[in-house]
């Protein structure tokens, strides 16, 4: 989270690009967030969570190990 709070949350989906997120926490759209690795910001709020933007684009073989990486 913004504040360098860990939060558990599910992965909605995830793409190369970007990730939606289900969780109660919503940070304010363009705050800065890390998903595992992966850093990026918040673009939308989600009825359940929030959808982020990678700050770079991800690699396909690897976007899902960095994502849920502790």
């Amino acid at each position: 989270m913004p504040n360098g709070a860990n939060v558990g949350v599910r992965i909605i989906d995830i793409s190369l690009s970007g990730a939606g997120i289900a969780t109660t926490n919503r940070p304010e759209v363009g705050s800065h967030v890390t998903l595992g690795k992966i850093p990026g910001r918040v673009v939308r709020h989600l009825e359940a969570g929030f959808a982020i933007e990678f700050t770079r684009l991800q690699h396909e073989d690897s976007v899902e190990d960095n994502a849920t990486a502790q």
